[in-house]
């Protein structure tokens, strides 16, 4: 790393990321299991990542004999309780304890037909406990957490659901005196969305694009008005259940309005993302994914395909999303500038990338490569398109590096390659001095956007032109059962052709609750940059 000194600027940008509630109702599905063994109770968090307790604590507040649900004695942490509300329930200030050493409490509920159930736990300060309705085989129904003081769930009964549940609660973290609020009343007429008729192309290619189509259908006895907007996410999953392992695309569809008893068919253009796994996937499509439609029924949102996608690197040759440009013929067009993009590799050892960058004449162009030279040295070469040699870099460092002005309109071909049979994964950039002026006075400035846990944006400007910049940025993981790791993003080094610079990261992170940062520092002129 370049040494820290002489101008001596730091340029240090720490983003930080709560997985909270932003996946809770797409992951409200009666496939979501809690397992319930040995007097033991592991509630599947609803949300992006398992919510994981140690259940540590040095004291048991609650008294020997208690008096949960208001009647003398301990409510069971399994289904066999005989706490019991009844049926079709309203009652307030329901009273009951848990603690370090009694971590749940459930009680049974029966509920008829027609009815919305809902419940709503009041934790005390400090502590953070959760709400639960599950059913005889403890399969997660409804959940609230991370809303304390105060927790609520509402569950709506039909023909076909009606019977015996179980409300939970569930210590986290503290303890203490929780007390109940529950009311049932009659259901009023609601929407109901399903989807049918999942379908999606027998291939497609990283990095490419799909054409999903599908059904959407409100079975409800009222209509879905522009007063009553959701959207509909698309899904990538290996079998056809919705889990936190599966892959939720990036893309919003704003869900039809719907008269009762009406349908539309849809067909929507996906885009396969770059760090999805090869391999065989299923489409689910679930409508009102969010949770934003009040229905008769949530738990029949979602459908899947009948057949899979076979899902491959571009042209079935492995490597990364622009493959196969492995010649002149086959170079990767690139039709703005400034590039930058990482996640790029030279994956065999007779793998070429090369790329066609249209060039004017007496405009300075400038390619970069970083890579990590110790996993394998990646050199390159500037060509016209009879093959002649116009620049190359061929250097021992982390970083190549060609700077090319033509004197006349040409297309200029880069060619990025191993060196014997080296691979590598590299981060390109290409800049030209296209609209250039005057250098900027002053130090840089920069902020890092980390808009979810899967990518960052380094936004940068007060750049000088013709400087060379470097970032060297690191992604830290804490989970919240206290263990952490972090993992060196690829270096990007260019030359600044403007006094603005922008790049995306993109990565892999576990399916745990904690906090997610990208630390990020800038070196100017191969020096430590101070923002």
């Amino acid at each position: 790393m370049t040494a820290r000194t002489g101008t001596a600027v730091k340029s240090l940008t720490i983003i930080t990321l709560m997985i909270l509630a932003a996946m809770v109702p797409l992951l409200n599905t009666p496939n979501n299991p809690i397992v319930a063994e040995e007097h033991s109770f592991e509630p599947q968090s609803l949300e992006l990542g398992e919510r994981i307790s140690s259940y540590t604590g040095g004291r048991a507040p609650c008294p020997s004999v208690q008096n949960d649900g208001g009647t003398t004695g301990d409510a069971a942490n399994t289904t066999n309780t005989t706490k019991t509300f009844g049926t079709d329930p309203s009652s307030q200030n329901v009273p009951g304890c848990v603690d370090a050493t009694d971590t749940l409490d459930f009680f049974s509920v029966t509920l008829t037909a027609g009815k919305d159930y809902t419940v709503e736990l009041t934790v005390p300060t400090g502590a953070d406990f959760d709400l639960y309705l599950v059913d005889s085989n403890v399969t997660i129904l409804e959940s609230s957490e991370y809303n304390d003081p105060l927790e609520s769930i509402t569950f709506i009964t039909n023909s076909s659901n009606a019977g015996t549940y179980y409300v939970v609660v569930a210590q986290y973290t503290s303890d203490g005196g929780y007390s109940l609020d529950m009311w049932t009343n009659t259901s009023v007429a609601r929407p109901d969305l399903t989807v049918s008729s999942v379908s999606g192309p027998s291939t497609a290619t990283i990095g490419g694009t799909a054409t999903v189509s599908y059904t959407v259908n409100n079975i409800g006895a009222v209509a879905l008005t522009s007063s009553t907007p959701y959207d509909i996410p698309i899904i990538l999953s290996t079998d056809t259940t919705y889990d936190t392992t599966d892959t939720v695309l990036n893309i919003q569809i704003t869900g039809p309005n719907l008269a009762s008893g009406s349908s539309q068919m849809m067909s929507s253009n996906v885009t396969i993302p770059s760090s999805l796994t090869a391999g065989s996937y299923y489409w689910i499509v679930w409508a009102d994914g969010w949770d934003n439609v009040t229905e008769s029924n949530d738990l029949n949102n979602n459908n899947y395909s009948s057949s899979t996608t076979t899902i491959s690197t571009s042209g079935g040759t492995g490597g990364d999303m622009y493959e196969p440009n492995d010649s002149i013929a086959a170079a990767t067009t690139i039709t703005s500038l400034p590039l930058s993009q990482s996640n790029l590799s030279i994956h065999t050892s007779s793998d070429y990338d090369f790329f066609a960058v249209g060039m004017v004449s007496g405009v300075t162009y400038w390619y970069n490569i970083s890579f990590t030279h110790a996993n394998g040295d990646l050199d390159m070469d500037l060509l016209d398109s009879s093959g002649t040699q116009l620049g190359y870099s061929a250097g021992t460092s982390n970083v190549e590096a060609i700077q090319y002005t033509p004197t006349s309109n040409i297309t200029g071909y880069l060619d990025v390659f191993g060196w014997s049979t080296a691979t590598n994964t590299y981060a390109l950039t290409i800049e030209s001095s296209i609209g250039g002026g005057t250098p900027p006075a002053g130090t840089p400035s920069m902020s890092v956007n980390m808009p979810d846990k899967f990518s960052a944006t380094a936004s940068l400007s007060n750049l000088t032109t013709g400087a060379s910049y470097f970032l060297d940025s690191t992604l830290y993981e804490f989970y919240i059962d206290g263990t952490s790791t972090n993992t060196s993003l690829p270096g990007m080094n260019w030359t600044a052709s403007t006094s603005t610079y922008t790049h995306n990261y993109s990565f892999n992170t576990a399916n745990i609750e904690g906090q997610y940062a990208v630390i990020t520092y800038l070196y100017q002129n191969g020096l430590f940059s101070d923002l």
